[in-house]
């Protein structure tokens, strides 16, 4: 699944929701605001955000299939609540 940063501080017009430099955008957001968002320019949109894409798409780095599992051992190495 897509992810969505925010490149440029907008309010949200179909939620009213502001979203800063660097927040998250939902990417179970409707396809065509997403698209909208990616685009430089939009109708309706405020001449200061024209010319410039208000969200981008970020690839995830991370790899869940290849995340290593704590084996026992390490569990309770790491356990340090104390027993009485």
């Amino acid at each position: 699944m897509s992810k969505y940063q925010v490149m440029q501080k907008f309010q949200d017009k179909d939620t009213g929701k502001t979203y800063d430099i660097g927040d998250l955008y939902p990417s179970n957001s409707k396809k065509n605001r997403i698209k909208a968002l990616l685009g430089e320019d939009h109708e309706g949109r405020d001449s200061r955000l024209s010319g410039k894409a208000i969200i981008s798409e970020i690839t995830d780095t991370s790899d869940t299939s290849k995340t290593k599992k704590a084996t026992k051992k390490e569990v309770k190495a790491d356990d340090d609540t104390t027993r009485d």
